[in-house]
């Protein structure tokens, strides 16, 4: 921790005790990606402990991503109105807590029902830790910080499924859940003894917005129903996804008519923030799509074991966690939104390379292919995470973190379900009974539909930055 505070302090004290206060934000980001990672490698055991069938243990899964979306909003408010290091405390302890709780659970539904809980302090964990980095770390050092959370964000998500399975062989699977609330409870005493983060006085007064937070809840809650479970009947996934554009419906008027609503609506109106909000999404949107497909490329498409496949998943997020501080670097030498539009442009030939690549030349084009993506997402992670720091102010830190956060949720959400569409379609029989070419075939159309998605994006930010440019 002491190198990650010289990294920043370069032997001086930073403002606001970010130097004591720095690794407990890289701690958070790291245990909010864990928390969503390591459970997955434990699916197994916990059928067999706990008697669930296969869909109940979808839901173990399902919850804690439900409790992450929809609550990094509201954690941002509630940030800006009583003190962001307050609520990053009340994360750590709910992280601690429902994580101990996960290991003692009886029956899978008291899991599912505590995941859910994890993934709302996970929530708070990775809003605040954003937030704070604009209270602790001096402006021309910002995007190092952000690429730093970045990497620790990665480094979460890629050592999970190993330190899970480590823990499963040498203890249960309750160990799984114990160790991320330990780690939790330390960070918890770890944080600076006086919170000098707290909201400006202007943002004190302000009476927090629960009739658009209740709006915000179910809107969500339905939008990841509708999207990210898989339904036996399509008339429940309609259902779901017509009822969330009902309640979103009421959230906006809900907006429109509050005092001091949860999102100011006037800020969706600033184009960089627009722009950095749908491009947050377009890739996350991507990057769920190789989480999501390139098992069965791996597997069905070119034979892989199963120890070959997980080994060849995890060089994604390796990459991603080597390129973070690297991208953050680059965002404070040449500003945010040309790091944007590169990051952006390497990550559309990425997935072009894994479209075309993966076809000529098998696991080299693959891996070649995720050596651009990856550092792509994490050069367009920095930008627009340090742009929206940089621009926002005191009162509206947690509020604007906690937008970009739900951006990147909502695209991982909608990756699942249309990357797996596409490829459900374009195979035209159940994927685990695919042959290798056609496996092969639906994964090259799926990734020339990627690269055509972040085009898009790219477009947005050239024309920002070109606009931006003339001004």
């Amino acid at each position: 921790m002491e190198s990650i505070q010289v990294a920043f302090a370069g032997g001086k004290a930073l403002p606001n005790g970010g130097r004591s206060g720095f690794p407990v934000l890289a701690l958070a980001m790291f245990l909010s990606a864990l928390g969503g990672s390591a459970a997955n490698v434990a699916l197994p055991a916990l059928g067999a402990a706990l008697g669930a069938s296969f869909a109940e243990l979808q839901w173990v899964v399902l919850a804690y991503l439900l409790g992450l979306t929809v609550f990094v909003l509201i954690a941002g408010r509630l940030g800006d109105l009583l003190g962001r290091m307050r609520i990053l405390r009340w994360g750590l302890a709910i992280f601690s807590l429902a994580s101990v709780a996960a290991a003692m659970a009886p029956d899978v539904h008291s899991l599912i029902v505590v995941r859910f809980i994890q993934g709302s302090g996970a929530a708070l964990l990775m809003t605040l830790a954003v937030a704070l980095v604009r209270d602790w770390v001096p402006v021309a050092q910002t995007g190092r910080a952000m690429g730093l959370l970045g990497t620790l964000s990665a480094v979460g998500t890629a050592s999970g499924p190993a330190l899970g399975g480590g823990l499963l062989a040498l203890f249960s699977w309750q160990a799984i859940f114990l160790l991320p609330g330990g780690v939790a409870l330390v960070g918890l005493m770890l944080l600076p003894s006086r919170d000098r983060s707290a909201s400006p006085p202007s943002a004190s007064g302000r009476a927090f917005d629960w009739k658009s937070s209740g709006w915000l809840v179910l809107t969500l809650a339905l939008y990841a129903l509708a999207f990210a479970s898989r339904w036996e009947s399509g008339f429940a996934q309609l259902s779901c996804a017509l009822l969330a554009s009902l309640f979103g419906y009421g959230l906006y008027r809900s907006l429109s008519a509050s005092p001091s609503p949860l999102i100011d609506l006037r800020h969706l109106g600033a184009p960089g923030l627009r722009m950095a909000l749908l491009s947050n999404a377009l890739i996350a949107c991507v990057m769920m799509g190789t989480l999501v497909l390139g098992p069965f490329l791996l597997s069905t498409g070119m034979g892989l074991s199963a120890a070959q496949l997980g080994l060849v998943m995890a060089f994604g997020p390796v990459i991603s966690a080597l390129s973070g501080v690297p991208a953050g670097r680059l965002v404070d030498r040449l500003g945010t939104v040309r790091v944007a539009v590169l990051g952006l442009g390497i990550a559309a030939t990425g997935a072009g390379a894994l479209a075309v690549g993966s076809a000529v030349a098998g696991l080299a084009g693959f891996l070649a292919g995720m050596l651009l993506l990856t550092p792509g997402y994490q050069l367009l992670q920095s930008a627009n995470n340090t742009s929206a720091m940089l621009g926002a102010a005191p009162e509206e830190r947690g509020s604007l973190s906690g937008l970009l956060a739900l951006s990147r949720n909502l695209g991982l959400i909608s990756g699942a379900a249309l990357f797996g569409g596409v490829f459900a379609w374009r195979l035209g029989v159940n994927p685990l009974h695919a042959s290798a070419a056609a496996t092969q075939a639906a994964f090259s159309t799926c990734f020339l539909l990627a690269a055509g998605v972040l085009l898009l994006g790219l477009l947005g930010q050239w024309l920002l930055r070109a606009g931006s440019v003339s001004a």
